[in-house]
């Protein structure tokens, strides 16, 4: 089994997870640096909880939003005008 990124692993796991890993998957995903993937993560967790009949009562999609927020300014410091030399 070849290892892979969080961000990717995480769907997978996502759209497998039954009722009593809700909590342990989302504090998975809370407790995590995530650096990719923060929309697509948050969709399959909506939709997953939807399937299941649950709300996002650990505010999973806010927190990544943040945390897609908090990436966002030091990955444009790093690349900003990089192409306008």
């Amino acid at each position: 089994m070849r290892s892979r990124p969080f961000e990717e692993t995480i769907l997978e796991t996502i759209s497998e997870m039954c009722i009593p890993q809700v909590e342990l998957v989302a504090n998975l995903i809370l407790r995590t640096t995530i650096n990719n993937n923060h929309d697509e993560i948050a969709v399959a967790w909506r939709e997953r909880c939807l399937e299941l009949g649950l709300r996002d009562h650990m505010d999973v999609v806010a927190a990544l939003e943040f945390k897609r927020r908090s990436i966002q300014p030091a990955y444009n410091a790093v690349f900003s005008g990089i192409f306008d030399q």
